[in-house]
């Protein structure tokens, strides 16, 4: 499945990063922007959680068509790296990996 492809992902046009080290981004257009105008947290979210799940399908493949993710739990925590404001003022750029339970 192409994440990008869901509806709430297109709705929001999450699309394929060509920036390094990234896989997804989202660009800052209105329907994502928070009362200050910078990215809403659920826009933020949408965009971590997309990531996720190609991580999945990256590291899985063989579970693509027979099994269905569902996010079971959340912790968001949200940090601001201020040497990246000014380059990631007009999109949001995301990455996901699999980590071994503990």
């Amino acid at each position: 499945m192409d994440i990008t492809k869901i509806p709430f992902n297109k709705f929001i046009e999450i699309i394929e990063s060509d920036t390094e080290g990234h896989v997804l981004e989202l660009e800052l257009r209105d329907c994502v922007k928070n009362h200050l105008g910078t990215f809403h947290a659920s826009a933020q979210f949408a965009l971590a959680e997309a990531c996720s799940g190609l991580a999945l399908q990256k590291h899985f493949p063989h579970l693509e068509n027979s099994v269905v993710p569902v996010l079971r739990k959340s912790d968001v925590k949200f940090k601001t790296d201020y040497h990246q404001i000014s380059a990631c003022f007009r999109r949001c750029c995301g990455m996901g990996w699999v980590r071994r339970a503990t």
